[in-house]
């Protein structure tokens, strides 16, 4: 019996020796599928800036009293959101308690300046 002629392209690809720049590459992808994958761990500089940038659960509570605080009783909500900020900002919601302080101290100078005029 004889084989069948193969077309040119399969036959060399059957018959075609690795070289040990090919060798390398054949190890390093089968090493690859191999092993099992490396969790990513973010830097000490990426966690500081995930850290900035996260919101608690104080920072979101100081944004709503200070958003609120400037439609409603501005005279007690804006004092208490900008310490419910300082409290924020302090555990790490920066953005959330910089916001809450700015809203809140905002918020009573305005109502306070529109009681005296």
């Amino acid at each position: 019996m004889t084989q069948p002629k193969l077309p040119r392209s399969r036959r060399n690809k059957r018959q075609r020796t690795r070289t040990a720049m090919d060798q390398r590459q054949y190890e390093t992808e089968a090493a690859y599928e191999i092993t099992p994958a490396i969790p990513y761990r973010p830097s000490s500089a990426d966690r500081k800036q995930l850290k900035d940038r996260s919101i608690g659960g104080l920072g979101v509570v100081a944004v709503i009293f200070s958003i609120v605080s400037l439609f409603f009783a501005s005279i007690f909500m804006g004092p208490t959101s900008a310490v419910l900020g300082a409290m924020a900002y302090m555990q790490g919601s920066r953005m959330a308690g910089l916001t809450a302080i700015l809203f809140g101290i905002s918020a009573f100078v305005i109502r306070l300046l529109a009681i005296v005029i």
